[in-house]
């Protein structure tokens, strides 16, 4: 996780240098930067991000007036996540073996087990919002029960970030950021975690914090 959140931000910066007033963005460095970075997140197994890489060279073009670069980005793009098809369906049916796999191991209080089939399959099920949800709040569940309370915080954070990307306006986004609202209090109360830490997730799911366009 930790390597697809360093590239995002690079992507992130690559992008801000086309926004800056005082300074003419340099349309082809940027092409290339992206190109760089959609071979390192390859390498990284990240294809679906790699595709991102290529729409956004594909816009490059289409402001550089190059219409047949534009045309082979997209179809570049196109073709990684025609391939992931496969692959998605491979690793949702591994995650979900590991997903039952830990709900059982949690059932004979092997918690410590648990943990490591719920890790694989948070990892495996990514994308996919409902499994992906119930594999965090069972590593949740795991990590509440090992009193790792700064893992469990970091599962609140997932599970956030999850809904407010995918689903903030649904009936289940808004009923799991009530939940995680709820699970943050307990854990202040529960826990030994530093106060200004759990206060600090705490304001994240706070209402005042939640971008207008997602309140109702």
């Amino acid at each position: 996780m930790a390597v697809s959140t360093s590239s995002w931000k690079e992507l992130r910066s690559v992008l801000d240098s086309d926004k800056k007033l005082l300074k003419k963005p340099n349309l082809p460095l940027m092409a290339n930067q992206l190109n760089s970075l959609s071979l390192r997140m390859q390498d990284e197994e990240l294809p679906r991000h790699a595709a991102v890489c290529h729409v956004e060279e594909a816009h490059l073009y289409q402001k550089m007036g190059n219409p047949n670069e534009e045309r082979k980005q997209y179809a570049t793009a196109a073709s990684m996540l025609n391939n992931t098809i496969p692959t998605d369906m491979m690793n949702r049916s591994r995650g979900l073996t590991s997903l039952e796999a830990a709900k059982a191991l949690v059932g004979c209080n092997q918690y410590e087990m648990a943990q490591e089939h719920a890790q694989r399959a948070v990892r495996l099920l990514e994308g996919e919002f409902y499994t992906y949800t119930r594999a965090v709040y069972l590593l949740a569940e795991i990590h509440f029960y090992l009193s790792e309370w700064e893992h469990l915080l970091a599962d609140i954070d997932d599970l956030w970030m999850s809904v407010m990307k995918t689903r903030p306006k649904s009936v289940a986004g808004r009923r799991i950021l009530k939940d995680l609202e709820v699970m943050t209090v307990l854990i202040l109360q529960k826990s030994q975690v530093p106060r200004s830490l759990v206060a600090e997730s705490y304001v994240t799911f706070s209402k005042d914090t939640i971008p207008l366009q997602y309140q109702h």
